[in-house]
């Protein structure tokens, strides 16, 4: 589950969404998070920029596999609660 957490942020956060959020609110977020990160909005860009947008969508669509799937999301929330209480012990 290590690589659910990309480079230490939760997937929520990612989506700028709750815990609580119900899938509609996650296929909003998710939708208007990529429409700003999506290539064909971003063609006149650096290199650089290139990269950072291309890592975006790659987290993005990591969000989207795990928790638009009822079964993963509920994996991934055991797995996140175990975390967090391990992390104030």
């Amino acid at each position: 589950m290590d690589d659910v957490l990309m480079g230490g942020e939760d997937l929520y956060m990612i989506l700028r969404v709750t815990r609580k959020s119900t899938l509609t609110e996650l296929r909003k977020a998710y939708r208007k998070r990529a429409l700003m990160y999506h290539p064909d909005r971003n063609r006149n860009v650096s290199e650089i920029t290139r990269e950072t947008i291309n890592e975006e969508m790659r987290k993005l669509n990591k969000a989207k596999e795990v928790l638009f799937d009822p079964v993963k999301r509920s994996v991934y929330d055991r797995w996140l609660e175990g975390s967090i209480i391990r992390d104030q012990n």
